[in-house]
């Protein structure tokens, strides 16, 4: 610490009367001055307190290093919270439903298959009947009756002749032939294909055409094209040895012997009666000859064996 001039100047000031009043040599007065001076600067130098240092400040923090103290305390603070979540229930989803089958386009099927639905008139009866194969058609017993003639008519060509080979009373199936030409039936009908029903196939949709109502024969002898009802099947029963659907496509007086498709456009039937009273559209439980009844019975009908 450096100690001010005034402070030299008292010191000596006060060692000349001493110096003075005792007659010491110049080298005494000298050595003594120096004395007292070291003296008194060492008592100064004892008196003065000793500063206490600033503390060295802390360098501030950076962004980067802020912003990762910000992003260790948030997820931090995430786990914790997600410590404290429930463990949820794991939800069980019901098994998804089959993807339903397109709905049937009957339409289509009605297209292809009305050339091959025929008008058939026997004396006073009349009904409808189908395309077996080319020179065979088959309808109801009932619907021909006794007669051993008829007459078949269609869609845009005229009527022609046909002759009842054989029925079948217990089945309710008759097989009438025709003379095969080119110029006699529509060239767009084809035979029906034979299909298969069973019960399992309960609530599958079917499709009755026939000939009901008063459609009115044209001036050439057609009638134009069948009519089409739709339905589904119920169940299939035994009479007599004999299986029928049961079925609630609608039908009307003129519709038997009309085939009875399926959703695949096959022949799975042929309309035989309906349940019901008076003379009017049966809508309920109707009847059909099931496809394979038709199939046993065609072998003795071609051969001209009826029971």
């Amino acid at each position: 610490m450096k100690i001010p001039k005034t402070c030299y100047l008292l010191i000596i000031a006060t060692l000349i009367p001493l110096l003075l009043s005792c007659g010491p040599t110049d080298e005494e007065v000298q050595s003594l001055v120096q004395q007292e001076a070291q003296k008194l600067i060492d008592a100064t130098l004892a008196s003065t307190p000793t500063p206490t240092p600033f503390p060295t400040p802390t360098p501030g923090l950076t962004g980067e290093q802020i912003t990762e103290i910000v992003e260790d305390v948030a997820l931090e603070t995430f786990n914790k919270l997600e410590l404290l979540k429930p463990t949820p229930t794991p939800i069980v989803f019901p098994t998804p439903f089959p993807t339903p089958t397109p709905n049937v386009n009957f339409n289509e099927i009605w297209l292809r298959a009305y050339p091959s639905v025929y008008w058939i008139e026997a004396g006073s009866n009349r009904g409808s009947g189908w395309l077996l194969e080319s020179g065979y058609i088959v309808t109801n017993q009932h619907v021909v009756g006794s007669f051993k003639q008829v007459t078949v008519r269609q869609t845009k060509f005229p009527a022609f002749s046909g002759t009842v080979v054989a029925t079948d009373q217990i089945r309710d199936i008759a097989l009438i032939q025709y003379t095969i030409r080119d110029d006699l039936t529509d060239p767009r009908s084809q035979p029906f294909e034979l299909g298969s029903i069973n019960n399992k196939d309960s609530a599958s949709p079917l499709m009755a055409m026939g000939y009901s109502g008063d459609l009115g024969i044209k001036a050439d002898g057609a009638v134009g094209s069948a009519p089409a009802n739709i339905g589904a099947m119920a169940v299939l029963i035994d009479v007599g040895g004999a299986f029928e659907i049961v079925m609630d496509a609608p039908v009307d007086p003129g519709d038997s012997g009309g085939p009875v498709l399926d959703g695949n456009g096959k022949l799975v039937g042929m309309v035989r009666a309906g349940f019901g009273t008076g003379t009017g559209r049966h809508i309920g439980t109707n009847y059909s000859v099931h496809v394979d009844t038709i199939r046993a019975a065609i072998p003795n009908l071609k051969a001209g064996i009826s029971r």
